[in-house]
């Protein structure tokens, strides 16, 4: 008669067996790494993440016999679905196995990140859970043949290659949320548009729900970066100029170099692949940059920056163009003033490293506590602090990234600053609008446009009729923001007080590129 032990071990070698057919047929795919001969339980002690809790031993999976019976089912069902993942150099592949799994409290044991800058920031467990329940298993299946068809053609999957499949998949930059969170966000761009201020108490007014309904709207709305906030850092005070290059198919070296630049911002990604990148260039560098342009590269100064909001509402497809020529004839010409606006500022207050310790965490987190400045060793927080709010480092309030408000319609847009004004009253009296106007190679207007489902295809016809050969380029997005940016501690130079870029390496990375 068998030991308990070895029917335990066959109960789990079946269980596990079963959950691989289950995927087999979910997928339509079959497994691309070995099947184990056993599953047992022992003692574990040497796993990490991705893959804790388990040691695979000459095809024998061990798994923790300290785990719970459900944690135990999780675990198998994890291990099942790595079989059916391609071999990669980064953790965050074995998150979809995690996914899988459904077991939320053992992947939060585990979380990970990809911080690419010309892609939004990607979190695990976070970014999976605003995914319906009822597409788990299509965004599951897409996400994992995708993966395997460019595997088979490229030999090997790298972590930008996951990240896009993954939002494509997701539905980015759609956002699900629920009703409270879409009356708290709601609420929100109404203050914003009337020129308030985003405090928790008047959110809950303008809502009609509790301050403690808005605070935890709030909350999830920050997590999943559709708003930031409570602090949100402003660069150009920081000395900081914005510039935007447009980038026509670039290649794998210059996205790496893009994703580990210590000055890439956001970026703007159309459907046919060009990228607007976002950089901050530190004032006194700028002339360096002047007349920098090539084969499908441009770049241009921003000189003037407006994010208009319009709550979520429907505007019948043949009020648009109506509406877009109000708008237009009701602005003069754009103010010079506007200019003083995007304007970079050396810091009015003098800055350390720890400074920029502090304000990387700010950048980053939205916030930071008294205790935890101390915890990393800055010294007086609550004075540092004060400092950054009165010298306009870092200023107070939640404010939208773009995500949840719609798709993105990515737009340039040839036209003098003079008719800046005009093309913002335009497009924003149909849409929640984010535009820049720049100079230089890449002169004229670049922006997005965010829209419901069913104004997208009205909204580009009417503007592309409206404005005509003056439209450079108007696609839907594939990826906008937000920005995965960190402060570059590094490099901030506390003698000059300035930040240092290395202008020569910028050159040399897109040498191919430039004109001689």
């Amino acid at each position: 008669m068998p030991s308990p032990e070895t029917e335990k071990t066959d109960e789990l070698t079946r269980k596990f067996l079963r959950e691989v057919e289950d995927i087999r047929f979910l997928l339509n795919e079959n497994p691309v790494r070995s099947i184990p001969s056993r599953i047992v339980l022992g003692e574990v002690h040497t796993s990490k993440c991705p893959r804790n809790h388990v040691i695979e031993d000459r095809g024998i999976l061990i798994i923790d016999r300290r785990l719970s019976e459900e944690e135990i089912d999780a675990i198998i069902r994890r291990e099942a679905f790595i079989r059916f993942l391609p071999e990669a150099d980064f953790p965050q592949l074995y998150d979809i196995a995690w996914y899988y799994a459904g077991n939320l409290a053992l992947w939060s044991r585990c979380p990970s990140e990809i911080r690419l800058r010309t892609l939004p920031a990607y979190r695990a467990p976070d970014d999976f859970l605003p995914i319906e329940p009822g597409s788990s298993p299509s965004v599951i299946k897409g996400i994992v043949k995708l993966l395997l068809r460019r595997w088979r053609l490229e030999g090997r999957i790298s972590a930008r290659t996951f990240l896009r499949i993954f939002l494509a998949v997701r539905g980015y930059p759609s956002i699900r949320m629920s009703k409270r969170e879409a009356r708290t966000l709601n609420s929100l761009l109404q203050v914003l548009q009337d020129g308030g201020e985003s405090k928790i108490e008047r959110l809950a007014v303008k809502s009609k729900q509790s301050p403690a309904s808005v605070s935890r709207a709030i909350r999830v709305l920050v997590s999943k970066g559709v708003i930031v906030g409570p602090y949100v850092l402003y660069p150009s005070n920081l000395g900081l100029s914005t510039y935007i290059m447009e980038i026509e198919d670039p290649e794998d070296e210059e996205l790496a170099f893009l994703d580990e630049f210590p000055f890439t911002y956001s970026a703007l990604v159309t459907s046919s692949d060009t990228y607007y990148v976002n950089l901050l260039v530190p004032q006194h560098l700028e002339g360096a940059l002047e007349g920098l342009s090539g084969d499908g590269m441009r770049l241009g100064k921003r000189v003037a920056l407006s994010f208009d909001l319009l709550p979520a509402q429907h505007i019948a497809p043949e009020l648009i163009m109506e509406r877009m020529l109000e708008g237009y004839e009701s602005a003069g010409d754009t103010p010079l003033s506007i200019l003083e606006l995007s304007r970079p500022r050396k810091p009015s207050i003098r800055l350390d490293d720890k400074d920029m310790v502090a304000l990387k965490e700010v950048e980053e987190r939205g916030r930071v506590s008294r205790d935890h400045m101390r915890g990393m060793g800055i010294p007086n927080p609550a004075e540092r602090f004060a400092k950054y709010r009165r010298a306009g480092i870092v200023v107070k309030g939640y404010f939208p990234t773009g995500l949840g408000l719609g798709e993105g319609v990515i737009m340039r847009i040839d036209v003098p600053f003079k008719d800046f004004l005009r093309v913002k009253r335009a497009i924003s009296s149909v849409s929640s609008v984010a535009l820049f106007f720049t100079e230089g190679e890449l002169r004229g207007v670049t922006g997005v446009a965010f829209l419901s489902g069913g104004m997208v295809g009205p909204f580009m016809r009417a503007l592309s009729t409206f404005l005509g050969d003056r439209i450079e380029r108007l696609e839907l997005a594939s990826s906008l923001g937000p920005s995965s940016w960190q402060v570059p501690v590094e490099l901030w130079n506390v003698e000059e007080q300035r930040f240092e870029m290395d202008v020569e390496g910028f050159k040399r990375a897109f040498s191919r590129r430039l004109r001689r």
